[in-house]
């Protein structure tokens, strides 16, 4: 009797542990984004703004907040507010019709790109941008499985037709 206890006394305590080890927060964000600057200074002359071999867009963008959080099972929930061009005669606006997606990077996962295609999302005119769904996983263009630990990880929010990142949220440590 004593051991039939104490086996469902261990069950009862390890089935929802091992339950909740299923999904996990593989990677947090939150504060002020970072807004792309195209160029930035580089030995005597400047250079793109490259970011983990992702281009930078054309024109200067600025980004409220950004909170977003990646889970285990590549599921995304991101939010930013204030996604506007910060240059040139569109200053202000984010150019109605401009499709976005994001994308996660991990160093421990060189060439590999998380990026969420199941859909492209618009920013409404005061440049609130809301994006839910899964994360794809790619090396090179290569369909690989995705990653379990991301280390100094970066997440981009990118221009669907142009492939180009507009902003950067911050990771939380």
């Amino acid at each position: 009797m004593k051991k039939t206890l104490a086996s469902l006394l261990f069950l009862a305590t390890a089935l929802p542990l091992s339950a909740a080890a299923g999904t996990y927060t593989l990677a947090q964000f939150s504060g002020p984004g970072i807004g792309v600057i195209p160029w930035g200074p580089g030995a005597g002359a400047p250079r793109r703004n490259v970011v983990r071999g992702i281009e930078p867009h054309s024109e200067v963008w600025r980004v409220g907040n950004i909170t977003a959080s990646v889970k285990s099972d590549a599921t995304l929930s991101l939010s930013a507010d204030g996604l506007l061009i910060a240059s040139g005669d569109e200053i202000g606006t984010n150019r109605p019709n401009i499709p976005f997606q994001a994308v996660l990077t991990c160093v421990n996962v060189p060439g590999a790109y998380y990026q969420s295609s199941d859909a492209t999302y618009m920013a409404d005119a005061s440049g609130k941008l809301v994006i839910r769904g899964k994360l794809s996983a790619f090396d090179h263009g290569i369909p690989i499985q995705f990653p379990s630990v991301c280390q100094k990880p970066v997440l981009l929010i990118y221009t669907f037709d142009f492939n180009t990142w507009v902003a950067a949220a911050n990771p939380l440590p």
